[in-house]
């Protein structure tokens, strides 16, 4: 695929970083899809040859959110976001109107790791005008 910087397959995608000076090797592959996925080596042209294999499994992630359009003021706001298959530990983040949501007040948050998937639950006790707007996960 690739010698010293110089990479020979066609799709641009793929690129390697070598800073100056520098003994580290990296195979970067932007915006990653299920079909990179499989056994890439890094080879040595020593004598013997070196080299490492390194397995990529890339896998492709759905997301839904859910809960009501509109809820009347001192009812209690769900709202469920669902990530399939399991997001990374710790990476779901909520947002109201672009600002990151945190668990002080009336907020409470969820976030559950199962087999299935995550499910994060976003609950807002007594909701009132100042929690409308857009939600996202």
């Amino acid at each position: 695929m690739s010698s010293g910087v110089v990479v020979f397959a066609s799709d641009q995608r793929f690129q390697v970083v070598h800073p100056e000076k520098s003994d580290n090797w990296t195979l970067q592959i932007r915006f990653a899809q299920v079909r990179d996925s499989g056994v890439y080596e890094c080879q040595v042209n020593t004598e013997p040859k070196m080299s490492l294999a390194y397995h990529l499994a890339v896998v492709e992630s759905r997301a839904s959110l859910s809960g009501p359009e509109y809820v009347r003021a001192g009812s209690t706001l769900n709202l469920t976001f669902i990530v399939t298959p399991p997001a990374a530990p710790g990476l779901v983040y909520w947002y109201h109107n672009g600002a990151m949501l945190d668990y002080e007040g009336p907020v409470a948050i969820l976030t559950q790791e199962g087999p299935e998937g995550t499910r994060s639950s976003l609950t807002i006790g007594r909701a009132a005008p100042a929690h409308s707007g857009n939600y996202t996960c």
